[in-house]
């Protein structure tokens, strides 16, 4: 609320709205007293002969007129900004009162027993008795928090992506074995080059994690 509301122009999206609004009167005469001198200066040398000292005249009172505009454009742009700033906060603040609100309704319906709580979820599906057997065999004691741990340090590391490239590489291989491979292209790829490309893919694709 501050944000959109607050009467300090440093603060609220508003007040430096009609802060910048105020100033925007002044900035426009600056600028119109500069176009009108440049005008004047063109009419009244319009019949004369334009000489070295003519053009130097005239691109100064050009660049007098354009740096009296910048200060126009700019303040506009920042006007505006700040209240499209102060529009998407509202629309946002509505949204949060909204989910809010509605939140305490069912909170208040659920806890004073005037609605049921019906839960909407997938029926679970459980493994076989065997295999949870087995599966807490295999995994049982140090030896199977060992092998989690070395698994989850080759996934931290990359080894196990590079690992998945390699087969990748091999699998494709052997699919193309009857086909030259002058016909294939990246056919005799290297280990650099498979490490290299599957560096790549862990770093700039969806696999990142940062």
């Amino acid at each position: 609320m501050e944000k959109i509301f607050h009467p300090d122009a440093r603060i609220g999206f508003l007040a430096q709205a009609k802060s910048l609004k105020e100033k925007e009167p002044e900035l426009q005469r600056i600028h119109t007293i500069a176009n009108l001198d440049l005008t004047k200066f063109a009419g009244e040398n319009y019949a004369k002969p334009h000489d070295t000292e003519f053009s130097a005249q005239l691109a100064t009172l050009q660049k007098v007129c354009d740096d009296t505009w910048k200060p126009v454009a700019a303040n506009r742009t920042l006007r505006f900004n700040n209240l499209l700033d102060a529009a998407v906060a509202g629309v946002f603040l509505i949204l949060v009162t909204v989910i809010v609100v509605l939140s305490l309704r069912e909170w208040f319906l659920l806890l004073s027993h005037r609605k049921p709580a019906v839960l909407h979820e997938t029926e679970p599906v459980w493994l076989p008795d065997y295999a949870v057997v087995e599966g807490g065999r295999k995994f049982s004691g140090a030896a199977g928090a060992a092998a989690l741990a070395l698994a989850l340090a080759k996934e931290w590391s990359g080894e196990s992506h590079l690992e998945r490239a390699q087969q990748c590489e091999c699998s494709r291989v052997c699919e193309n074995a009857d086909v030259p491979r002058s016909h294939v292209r990246g056919y005799d790829k290297t280990a650099q080059q498979i490490y290299v490309k599957a560096t790549e893919q862990r770093f700039n694709g969806v696999r990142r994690c940062c």
